[in-house]
């Protein structure tokens, strides 16, 4: 029978999600709920071997979750949102791309639509578990999704090792069902292996210090567990859907010159930009309402891209506008390298670009399925890829229809927001001015 105290806290865990979906939009307004919690730019897939990593942060600010007791002394949420970002940078660091998301305002499914947008080779949930304060342990939770065995054991394998945990406590690893708590988030994404880690007991004064102690080592072995899921044989680097025989091929490395590839990110950094009186490129407010934190530097926001924005607006401050630029190009080229395998023109893939970067790899996929009037699922396999290769015949002609296909996907996914309207008309058609300028480069 349940202890009086395990039965709060699984009270509490049960109040918390009822907050959570009491904050998240109502059904009947998807659209907002995506544009809420749409990202904006990161890198992206990356040489071979490289990929795509997705963190939520676990709880959110109106329900915390469990607290630590010293010396972490503080919430599931605030230790995490801290460790997130220093797993992003770590796997940065290795060449891969990660981006941080939150269930702040959109709950747990608008999180994770989130990431599906964001079109990620795997995803981890960031907790740590809390009971009588004497448990302790390490365990890690997954979803059903095919690779998430072995993307959990990966996982597992870097904590148990880092808090060299033996016997009971190795809770291990645990495939949730209907019912289990987390359930509802490992299970958001059919086809991308999801994990929660549970670290360590927050309650337990043992657990707590070397959690404490060994939070960057946390970091670092969760960032290499990344590293080495992309490298194992059962990992093939997911191109999307309408695979062959069940299998995905690995998608490769970007196919254009590295000077092109650079041109077509400094392209959008002029799109997005905002530059102080003497023309450099500056640090910007954003509204209360936009959604993506505080600030910005050329569409690179806190909210999504704590680490690379902290870079972008040191260099500002230090009086490195120039370099600042050629970092945020190279990163927005990095972050749209997912399209380059889709089409073989570079003015085609300039405009799949400049859409990925604003509305993820998921929706650039969407919006060139749209445009080529194949089922728009944002998987793009072998069906996809061949009507592209017929459509990439007259690329001035594929570009008019992508055009038409960018707005199509924002009234059907997003919603027809007046305020906004007539600036992305502008920036749509911009983008195809300047994706006709990029169609005869070599």
């Amino acid at each position: 029978m349940k202890d009086t105290k395990q039965t709060l806290i699984e009270l509490k865990e049960l109040i918390e999600d009822m907050i959570e979906r009491l904050d998240a939009p109502p059904p009947a307004e998807p659209a907002n709920a995506a544009a809420a919690a749409a990202p904006t730019p990161v890198p992206a897939a990356a040489p071979e071997g490289k990929g795509r990593l997705a963190i939520v942060v676990g709880h959110m600010k109106s329900a915390r979750g469990a607290n630590g007791v010293a010396p972490i002394s503080e919430s599931e949420y605030i230790w995490n949102k801290e460790l997130a970002e220093t797993i992003a940078n770590e796997a940065h660091r290795a060449g891969h791309v990660c981006e941080l998301f939150f269930r702040d305002g959109v709950g747990v499914p608008g999180a994770y639509d989130a990431a599906e947008a964001f079109d990620p080779d795997s995803v981890m949930e960031l907790h740590f578990n809390a009971a009588d304060g004497r448990a302790r342990g390490t365990e890690t939770l997954r979803g059903s999704q095919p690779e998430a065995a072995e993307w959990a054991q990966h996982v597992h394998d870097s904590m148990v090792s880092l808090y060299s945990r033996q016997g009971r406590l190795d809770r291990g690893i645990k495939k949730l069902k209907a019912g289990d708590r987390g359930h509802q988030s490992v299970s958001q994404l059919d086809s991308v292996p999801t994990v929660i880690i549970e670290p360590f007991f927050g309650d337990s004064p043992e657990d707590a210090k070397s959690g404490q102690e060994k939070k960057r080592e946390l970091a670092a072995a969760l960032a290499s567990a990344f590293d080495s899921f992309m490298q194992t044989d059962a990992t093939p680097g997911r191109s999307g859907g309408e695979s062959l025989n069940g299998q995905e091929a690995a998608a490769p490395a970007a196919k254009l010159a590295p000077e092109l590839r650079l041109a077509m990110g400094r392209q959008i950094v002029k799109f997005e930009a905002r530059r102080d009186s003497a023309g450099r490129i500056a640090v910007y407010k954003l509204p209360a309402a936009d959604g993506g934190g505080t600030y910005e530097v050329a569409g690179i926001n806190d909210r999504y891209h704590p680490v690379k924005v902290r870079e972008l607006r040191d260099l500002i401050s230090a009086g490195n506008h120039t370099e600042a630029e050629t970092e945020a190009a190279a990163y927005i080229a990095t972050y749209t390298d997912r399209v380059d395998p889709w089409v073989t023109n570079p003015g085609v893939e300039f405009y799949l670009r400049d859409s990925a970067f604003n509305r993820g790899a998921g929706g650039a996929a969407k919006i060139l399925q749209l445009a080529l009037e194949v089922t728009a699922d944002g998987k793009i396999g072998p069906l996809t890829k061949e009507a592209a290769a017929k459509a990439g015949a007259d690329p001035r002609g594929f570009l008019k229809k992508l055009r038409a296909a960018r707005e199509e996907y924002e009234v059907r996914y997003i919603g027809k927001r007046a305020i906004f309207w007539a600036g992305l008309n502008n920036r749509w058609n911009h983008a195809l001015a300047a994706a006709e300028t990029f169609i005869d480069k070599v």
